[in-house]
């Protein structure tokens, strides 16, 4: 596997004086409409962020979304999975957009073959994919992201089309753990494989692409006032 940190900028350093993001106030408006489709995702996560802090967030999939993440958590670590030259060249159009931002550390991994053919399957619409060796590597990528610390909130809306075993990965790693363009697309996505244990809350909201929340019952104030539709 390959990993790039702390490239020019700061990226993942916090300077010593600076304090962390303020937590934001109920206040706050939650239903700020969506630049577009790709971030109608947003409300929600901004529904979580007005009912509980935040204080670390990690993210698989780079995109327009990722500055909703950084307005409202204290640290986010973004990663994408590049299973194609595509994948690269967004990561490090991202990388000019968000890397004066303190809070942020931005990590690239090089996908293995058994992924990068996982993704191209996922994206035919192939699943359940019967050669689930590729899942191996997803199990190192996350086992070494959470190893180094823990986080509060997981978002996948990767570039790579293995998001179902991604979310099964983060149970019981990830307290709140949230997906996008869940409306559907099982055999695209693998959400049909998404098996949460008892301990966790499905809530699911149906407008635009679809986003869906995989709460742990610990979460019982915001469980309490996260409706679904």
């Amino acid at each position: 596997m390959s990993w790039l940190r702390n490239l020019p900028g700061r990226l993942g350093r916090r300077k010593p004086d600076q304090a962390e993001p303020p937590v934001p106030e109920e206040a706050a408006a939650p239903e700020a409409a969506p630049s577009s489709r790709w971030t109608d995702h947003a409300p929600y996560l901004r529904r979580v962020f007005a009912l509980r802090p935040v204080a670390s967030c990690l993210e698989f999939g780079l995109g327009e979304g990722t500055r909703v993440l950084l307005d409202h958590c204290g640290h986010v670590t973004s990663v994408e999975l590049a299973a194609r030259p595509v994948h690269e060249k967004w990561f490090q159009h991202c990388l000019e957009i968000y890397r004066d931002d303190p809070n942020w550390e931005p990590i690239l991994h090089y996908c293995g073959e058994k992924l990068r053919e996982a993704n191209r399957i996922g994206e035919a619409g192939g699943y359940p994919i019967a050669d689930r060796g590729y899942v191996a590597e997803l199990e190192e990528v996350v086992e070494r992201i959470l190893g180094r610390r823990s986080y509060d909130l997981a978002f996948v809306d990767a570039g790579i089309h293995n998001r179902g075993d991604l979310v099964n990965l983060l149970f019981d790693r990830v307290p709140i753990i949230a997906a996008h363009d869940t409306n559907g697309l099982e055999r695209h996505y693998g959400w049909d494989l998404v098996a949460p244990p008892p301990e966790y809350r499905r809530v699911r909201f149906t407008q635009g692409l679809g986003t869906t929340f995989w709460i742990h019952e610990s979460e019982r104030a915001l469980l309490a006032r996260l409706n679904g539709d």
